[in-house]
């Protein structure tokens, strides 16, 4: 499976492009924004290590 679709990156995708449109309409101000793709950036990255983590324990 490639890395684009995992589970967890389009989760992560949706997510951000949620977060824009609904900057882009003024529903959420651009610190908002920041907090959500800083967010979902440190989310994606945890569920990438954990899979990593999984993979080298059922070695």
């Amino acid at each position: 499976m490639t890395e684009f679709l995992k589970p967890s990156f389009v989760i992560a995708f949706v997510m951000l492009l949620g977060a824009a449109v609904l900057c882009w309409h003024g529903k959420v101000s651009e610190a908002g924004y920041l907090t959500v793709t800083l967010a979902v950036g440190a989310g994606f990255g945890l569920s990438t290590q954990a899979g990593q983590i999984v993979k080298e324990l059922r070695k």
